[in-house]
């Protein structure tokens, strides 16, 4: 009797291993598409290859796309595929065709990732194929390529935008670890540590008996605690924050300490964030569409000490974006936005310092 390689994926996502990364900065992108025709397979790969570098080099991170046949031996492919759509950082699955194992592979992805971590592409010669095409699938957003791969600006930049936008939590954290139920009240001294805070794997966190230290002096992709994993449209937030280190070689009024709201990256153009600068400067940033902002200047904290803790008090609900921090208050009504973001996550976030966070209060308004 032969013996079957395959190996079901609930039985292989009950205990999932950490992906293998070189540091707190290598992210990975999975692509499952046809392996055959072989050149045509190699070409896509080498295409969003290309696509994940030019995103790297911008967020200072490496983005590795790992293909399903380059992960395993043959022996145990199966499980280790299970593995990478559970804890990969981006998923891409070419549906061009309808081939029967990247249909399977994506319909895990839909029963154990976000929406928003998957990217579906297909030939846009296939979309003309009336009647092929799976009900289930069809409102799903998807990207149109030629048989050339890509050989457009827009599949490019609609690509570029789609990584992006997959790559918000990144490094990804399995959702069991973020619940969160508001509202929610941390006193985060006495080396508290709580799992509804979530921060980049292998990124610099650690609890001390002054707060939840937190941050990156040099990487600013992984100088972030997320609010576990949901989004908000309306929400309140109060968060005591100090620096504890500054980047060495910044200047004494660079850097930054602060809260976003409708946080979709971490980015500063994709959310409401509002923040102090090493100076005491304050600011704001305005989206003025999906992804472009302005910074806001709203004041200036006079004799402000970066290393003392000063809360950070952010809200947004349907009329207007409230913020305070010390005794400086501003308030922007929803009416006068250029732009209004929809849902984000709550994000702690710094710039070039690492800081330490004592409190925090998060409900909705």
């Amino acid at each position: 009797m032969q013996t079957s390689s395959f190996t079901w994926p609930r039985d292989a996502l009950q205990t999932v291993p950490e992906l293998p990364r070189q540091d707190q900065a290598h992210l990975i992108c999975f692509l499952a598409c046809p392996f055959q025709p072989r050149e045509r397979a190699d070409a896509l790969a080498q295409y969003v290859q290309t696509a994940c570098d030019a995103i790297g080099s911008s967020i200072g991170a490496t983005i590795e796309c790992v293909r399903g046949d380059q992960i395993s031996k043959p022996s145990t492919i199966h499980t280790d595929i299970w593995r990478y759509i559970q804890l990969a950082d981006a998923l891409i699955f070419d549906v061009t065709g309808l081939n029967g194992n990247v249909l399977m592979e994506l319909g895990v992805a839909a029963a154990v990732r976000p929406q928003s971590s998957v990217i579906l592409l297909r030939d846009e010669e296939d979309q003309a194929e009336e009647g092929r095409f799976l009900f289930d699938l069809a409102p799903s957003r998807h990207l149109l390529y030629r048989r050339s791969i890509g050989g457009t600006r827009s599949f490019d930049r609609k690509l570029t935008e789609a990584l992006l936008h997959a790559l918000t939590p990144a490094p990804y954290i399995p959702p069991a670890y973020g619940k969160v139920s508001l509202p929610l009240v941390i006193d985060l001294h006495g080396h508290a540590d709580p799992p509804q805070l979530l921060s980049p794997v292998s990124a610099h966190r650690r609890p001390s008996s002054e707060g939840l230290e937190f941050g990156s002096l040099f990487q600013f992709s992984n100088s972030w605690l997320s609010v576990g994993t949901d989004d908000y449209s309306t929400i309140k937030v109060k968060a005591k924050l100090r620096m504890t280190k500054r980047h060495p070689r910044f200047a004494p009024t660079d850097g930054w300490i602060g809260v976003s709201l409708c946080s979709t990256h971490f980015f500063a153009n994709y959310s409401y964030l509002v923040y102090v600068k090493s100076g005491g400067a304050l600011v704001y940033t305005e989206p003025q569409s999906e992804t472009d902002y302005v910074d806001r200047s709203w004041g200036q904290l006079e004799g402000f000490d970066p290393f003392a803790a000063i809360e950070i008090a952010v809200s947004l609900t349907t009329d207007a974006l409230e913020m305070a921090i010390g005794k400086r208050h501003h308030k922007v009504l929803v009416a006068d936005m250029p732009y209004r973001r929809n849902a984000g996550k709550v994000r702690l976030q710094t710039h070039g310092c690492r800081a330490a966070l004592e409190n925090l209060e998060v409900e909705i308004p």
